[in-house]
């Protein structure tokens, strides 16, 4: 149900800050009127991205592994604190975000419940949240609502041969906007991976049948207006 990490070290990819149109009209091997199926629905935000490699010093011990940092096990911390900043909701980048899941008890053998993490967040910022193991519920959030949806990946070894988080940040007509903080070269060139992922920067686009079969659930985060 929580995340694993795969391998140590530095992931040579750095928290980026790029605004969709950026990411590109186009992404690599794929045509022009498929690439309209790429855009996430915030087309004039910026999206945010948080690598659990680059945070190898910041402590996020558990039960289990008193020694375990954000980089080891904290892609749940990362994960939201994109998921913040994407629902223009806050900002609390992952040293900050695993504080939190500390001190609300959200850091649990494996990883982090999400569902935890979710309510202090919803308490403390004017974000929701629900879940689902449907694709299509989530999908029609993020398409009609604005919500952005953090999967629970790992179920086909996809994203992760363990349990783990990434974030679905946008829903293209044919392919998702999938934010994974724990990227690293060569990651989907692995055999029962390569040819399923296209990576345009830190961006990786997947088809929903593809994420979804590697998906055992979606927690779908949306914002609050006020009032709400």
């Amino acid at each position: 149900m929580y995340e694993k990490s795969e391998a140590a070290g530095s992931s040579g990819l750095r928290p980026e800050r790029s605004s969709a149109a950026q990411e590109g009209d186009e992404s690599p091997r794929m045509g022009a009127g498929e690439a309209q199926g790429l855009e996430p629905r915030r087309e004039q935000a910026e999206l945010v991205y948080y690598s659990q490699r680059d945070y190898a010093e910041v402590a996020y011990p558990s039960p289990a592994l008193p020694g375990a940092t954000v980089a080891s096990g904290g892609c749940g911390v990362c994960c939201a604190s994109m998921v913040l900043e994407l629902l223009q909701a806050g900002k609390l980048p992952p040293p900050e975000m695993a504080a939190v899941a500390l001190d609300c008890k959200a850091r649990v053998t494996g990883g982090t419940d999400m569902g935890i993490l979710g309510n202090a967040l919803s308490v403390r910022y004017p974000v929701k949240w629900t879940l689902t193991t449907s694709m299509d519920k989530a999908i029609s959030a993020i398409r009609y609502k604005g919500a952005v949806a953090v999967a629970n990946v790992g179920k086909a070894g996809l994203f992760s041969d363990s349990g783990h988080y990434v974030v679905v940040a946008g829903a293209g007509s044919s392919f998702l906007p999938v934010l994974d903080p724990y990227l690293y070269p060569g990651k989907f060139d692995k055999p029962g991976r390569r040819g399923k992922v296209t990576l345009n920067g830190v961006t990786a686009y997947v088809s929903p049948e593809e994420l979804d079969r590697d998906s055992k659930r979606y927690y779908i985060f949306e914002g609050l207006s006020r009032g709400e």
